[in-house]
């Protein structure tokens, strides 16, 4: 005989072939579920949270240099004058019960 015998043994490896066995089934149903295996990846997992905490905050967030935040500053404005342009300040219109101008106010002194 070639082989000993292995009657001490064979219930480890039917126990290592039902583990193997269940663990193929719990992915395979993983998988038909709608869960993507390849998040399992641990490279995949990582370059997908180096990218979401570089790039997944808000960009006011990582403003590094005063020009930024007025150049951000800017682009608000103008956001919200776009958004509602007939609501512009009072004082920006010249004789409107803001500061008038210097024609408004020559043409209310010739009036009067």
């Amino acid at each position: 005989m070639l082989l000993p015998p292995c009657d001490k043994s064979m219930h480890v490896i039917i126990g290592l072939i039902t583990a193997l066995a269940g663990l193929i089934w719990a992915l395979v149903s993983l998988q038909r579920a709608g869960f993507d295996l390849a998040d399992l990846n641990p490279t995949a997992w990582a370059r997908r949270r180096r990218w979401r905490t570089l790039y997944g905050t808000k960009p006011i967030f990582t403003l590094q240099r005063p020009m930024e935040a007025a150049t951000l500053l800017m682009v608000g404005v103008l956001k919200q004058r776009a958004r509602y342009p007939g609501a512009e300040p009072r004082a920006l219109h010249p004789g409107a019960g803001g500061v008038p101008d210097r024609a408004a106010r020559a043409d209310r002194a010739a009036r009067g």
